[in-house]
């Protein structure tokens, strides 16, 4: 169920642990079933920045 949603997914969130960002992300997945866009909606709503893998985000570390 939890494969196709998230899979190809990037979520960051500045001082989420690993743990928290993987309770988050199953949380989220629950909530959206098999609707991306609601599994993103989500993520987002938390305070990540949710992206494709490879796709350019305009993030750039502090300093560069």
């Amino acid at each position: 169920m939890f494969g196709a949603i998230g899979c190809a997914d990037v979520s960051f969130k500045p001082g989420a642990s690993p743990d928290q960002i993987r309770r988050d992300e199953i949380a989220c997945r629950e909530a959206a079933g098999d609707v991306e866009a609601d599994y993103q909606s989500c993520m987002k709503d938390r305070g990540y920045l949710v992206s494709k893998s490879g796709e350019e985000t305009g993030w750039k570390p502090a300093g560069r």
